[in-house]
């Protein structure tokens, strides 16, 4: 309020701005977060105000509905009437793979192999590596780990047998991402036959 020292005859007359709200909501719920800047959501007429979409934990901005559209973030939405934004989240796809040997890649024992990973939105302080032979395809055996990147592992003198391979990536969190298995066939080495020599 302000006051007026009534002293003489005066006129006061009062100006009144239109205000609008911004509303904000995320779909689905609880995959993020919006924030408005400046904040409070109750804005004059012609403010602009910038519009930040914040992902959860694996969850990625996808883009914005209602009265703001594409997936530019953050966005800047000009305030001439009551707004609605949404911003849509996506799952984060996170992966763990074998890049090589190839599924169903074939060598000769004893096999030297080199198993090189690839990874996806994920960040491991370890990744340990397992076979299966198809003949005890529940019994999994530790091959070895790599603590550095890029993750990869020799394996040596592999004897020859049908093995079922894969990865498992550990974070500093503890969390855990287990690749697809890959088939490897270990063949034995050719028989070499000695003819005997004749006696004359």
């Amino acid at each position: 309020p302000t006051s007026v020292t009534m002293d003489a005859d005066r006129q006061v007359g009062a100006t009144f701005k239109q205000l609008f709200t911004v509303t904000t909501s995320v779909n689905p719920a609880s995959s993020g977060s919006v924030a408005l800047t400046p904040s409070g959501g109750t804005y004059l007429d012609g403010t602009v105000v910038q519009v930040t979409a914040s992902p959860a934990t694996l969850k990625k901005f996808d883009s914005w509905s209602g009265d703001l559209s594409g997936s530019v973030n953050p966005a800047s939405l000009t305030v001439n009437g009551n707004k609605t934004v949404t911003a849509a989240f996506l799952d984060e796809v996170r992966e763990v793979r074998i890049a090589s040997p190839a599924n169903g890649a074939t060598f000769t024992a004893p096999a030297n192999i080199t198993i090189d990973t690839a990874l996806v939105n994920f960040t491991p302080v370890k990744l340990e590596f397992f076979y299966a032979l198809n003949s005890q395809p529940s019994t999994l055996n530790l091959i070895g780990e790599a603590t550095t990147s890029p993750f990869s592992f020799a394996w040596s003198s592999v004897a020859a047998g049908n093995y079922t391979v894969t990865a498992k990536a550990t974070d500093a969190s503890s969390a855990t991402l287990t690749s697809s298995p890959i088939g490897l066939t270990v063949n034995a080495p050719p028989s070499i036959t000695t003819q005997p020599q004749s006696q004359t």
